[in-house]
């Protein structure tokens, strides 16, 4: 037996290919399901930037009985015109949806002409920072032009302190977003008298209705319940 012989004898008697294989697949699994976490809110709050893709993931029940949306009444200092009830989503399953191109510009909140009717919009205190951008779409999807507003964006926000609020409105179109929740078994809010649905998931609010003709979609990060409940109590007058 040659000297190649023999190594390649021990190469096969101490490797074996089968365990290899095992551990290559486990690796690709352990590597497709830590960018899948890292994309569930890759646009939970849009950046200011050129070019985003919207679309992705969608929040949804699927029948599955593990998704539950567990409902409590906050014990927090309220008005007697907000009765509010948190939908808190413990479980999400993840689904395919058309992705779509977007181009995302800078723009002034003294542009937007009907912003007037939500002009006091009550942040806490500690936000620093503001942007304002629109959502661009393309009329139809052979085309090279971002020539349709979708909806506008508010993002207001404390970097420091990885709070944010962001508030995406538009009176022609509901606002876009990645991903959505299931409203199974959800409860109502009253807030001076107009009903909405608000989710919770970790230390994520959202909601998304329409008043005054003008579509809303909110979401926040890090916010207290308080805060939250001063906030739609300024845009819900």
């Amino acid at each position: 037996m040659t000297n190649k012989e023999k190594l390649k004898r021990a190469i096969e008697q101490d490797i074996n290919p089968k365990d290899y294989y095992k551990e290559i697949i486990k690796k690709i699994e352990k590597d497709d399901k830590m960018k899948k976490e890292k994309n569930l809110w890759k646009w939970s709050f849009v950046p200011i930037c050129l070019v985003a893709i919207i679309g992705g993931v969608l929040l949804v029940n699927n029948n599955n009985k593990e998704l539950k949306t567990n409902i409590y009444k906050p014990n927090i200092e309220t008005k007697d015109n907000v009765n509010l009830y948190i939908n808190d989503i413990s479980k999400m399953a993840q689904d395919d949806a058309d992705v779509q191109n977007a181009d995302i510009k800078i723009t002034s909140i003294d542009s937007i002409q009907y912003f007037k009717k939500i002009t006091d919009i009550k942040v806490p205190s500690d936000f620093d920072n503001q942007e304002t951008y629109g959502i661009y779409v393309k009329h139809d999807r052979d085309s090279n032009d971002y020539n349709i507003l979708q909806s506008y964006v508010i993002n207001y926000s404390n970097k420091k302190n990885d709070r944010n609020i962001r508030i995406s409105f538009s009176k022609e179109n509901k606002p876009v977003r990645d991903y959505y929740f299931s409203e199974e078994g959800s409860r109502m809010s009253s807030i001076n008298n107009f009903e909405l649905k608000i989710f919770k998931y970790n230390k994520l609010y959202f909601t998304e209705f329409n008043y005054k003709d003008i579509n809303f979609d909110i979401e926040t990060s890090n916010i207290t319940e308080q805060e939250l409940t001063n906030l739609l109590l300024s845009i819900l007058k």
